[in-house]
Order: C-alpha cells, then structure tokens, then sequence
C-alpha cells in the first residue's frame, strides 16, 4: 500500500489522477474531480510490489 497526502479545496479545482507504470502500460490507481472541501484528505494506492514502478499524478485546473 502506498499513501498520499492531497487538497482540493476551491474554485478551480479540476482532477487529480494518479497512475503507475509497468513495462509501458499506464495504469489509473486514483481519480478525484471538483472540489473536496477544506483541509487535506488521505488518499491510500494499492501498488503491485513484485516489479519496478514508475508513479505519475496529474493535476488539471480549470479556471473561468
């Protein structure tokens, strides 16, 4: 298990995507869209442990 600390709190928060990558192969382990209110959430990955990882996030703003 992997764990990450995360806050999505405003007006222009858009989504936060986090994925891991095994011989090329891009795979999503966590997605959250729009606001998720105040103060920081505990996001918790199941990761594979038998090979060497590669981990991404993606954050997209949208603003007006």
């Amino acid at each position: 298990l992997s764990r990450f600390a995360y806050s999505m709190f405003g007006m222009y928060i858009g989504q936060l995507a986090a994925y891991y990558k095994n011989n090329g192969q891009e795979t999503l382990l966590f997605n959250k869209s729009g606001g998720q209110g105040p103060g920081w959430k505990t996001a918790i990955m199941n990761l594979p442990s038998d090979s060497d990882i590669q981990a991404s996030f993606t954050l997209t703003l949208h603003y007006l």
